[in-house]
């Protein structure tokens, strides 16, 4: 399996996919957080190899904010 397909495949596991190839340097970053017994998780997509290039954080359908609980996604 190539790089972007793996990045696509898990993009579009979120729903979060455009349909546009993801460049060979692209990356998911998820987050994460327990607060107070609550899990809840950020994700964030970064789609550029410069040096200054930050990542964005991807908004997950279904969801009315950037960060959703855990079970969401499970």
């Amino acid at each position: 399996m190539q790089h972007d397909s793996t990045v696509s495949a898990l993009m579009g596991a979120m729903g979060t996919f455009n349909n546009i190839d993801p460049p060979y340097t692209s990356s998911v970053l998820v987050e994460l957080f327990n607060t107070s017994g609550q899990f809840s998780v950020k994700v964030w997509y970064r789609n550029s190899s410069a040096p200054d290039a930050e990542p964005f954080q991807m908004i997950i359908p279904g969801d009315c904010c950037i960060s959703t609980s855990a079970n969401n996604l499970l």
